[in-house]
C-alpha cells in the first residue's frame, strides 16, 4: 500500500482559483539535504460537494509500494512539509483551508469543517480567518498570515 505525502488546498467553488494555486507549486523545487532536489507536481480535482482542490505532490515523497520513493523518514517529510507551508504562506489567490501530510488529499469536505477540527492532532491545518471566526476564534489557531490562522505544524511523527 502506498502512502502519499502532499499538500491539499481547498479552493471552494472557484475552479480557476484551484488551477492558479496549483500553477504556483507545479514544477517548484524543494531541497532536502539528504537526497537530490524534489520537484512538485500538482493535480486539480472537484470533490463530491463540487468544491475544487489543488493537491501538491512532491515527487518521491511516497513509499510502501512506490518504487521511486526518495523520502521515507519523519525528519525528511517534516522538512518537506515546512517548505510547502512557507510557500503556501505567500500563495495567491485565496483558498479556504489546507493541510500537508500523509494521505491528506480531500481530507475534509467543506460541510465537515466544524468544531471537531479544533484538534491539536491536526497539526498544520490552515483555515481562513472567516472560518476561524465562524468556529468562535479558537485560541489553538495562531496567525499564519494576514488572511489565515493555523495549528502550527509540528512535523511528521513517523516515517513511511
Amino acid at each position: 500500500m502506498a502512502w502519499i505525502f502532499s499538500l491539499a488546498i481547498e479552493c471552494g467553488e472557484n475552479e480557476p482559483d484551484a488551477h492558479s494555486m496549483a500553477e504556483q507549486f507545479n514544477g517548484q523545487i524543494l531541497s532536502i539535504p539528504s537526497v537530490s532536489d524534489i520537484r512538485c507536481e500538482t493535480h486539480v480535482f472537484k470533490d463530491a460537494e463540487s468544491h475544487w482542490w489543488a493537491d501538491i505532490h512532491p515527487l518521491g515523497a511516497s513509499a510502501g509500494g512506490v518504487a521511486n520513493a526518495k523520502l521515507q523518514g519523519a525528519s525528511e517529510l517534516s522538512d518537506l512539509g515546512c517548505q510547502l507551508y512557507n510557500r503556501l504562506r505567500n500563495a495567491r489567490p485565496l483558498y479556504r483551508y489546507a493541510l500537508a501530510g500523509l494521505e491528506v488529499s480531500g481530507f475534509r469536505y467543506f460541510s465537515e469543517i466544524d468544531k471537531e477540527i479544533i484538534d491539536p492532532s491536526l497539526s498544520g491545518l490552515v483555515i481562513s480567518t472567516d472560518i476561524w471566526k465562524q468556529l468562535g476564534m479558537p485560541a489553538l489557531f495562531q496567525e499564519f498570515n494576514k488572511e489565515y490562522r493555523w495549528i502550527p505544524y509540528l512535523g511528521e511523527s513517523k516515517g513511511i
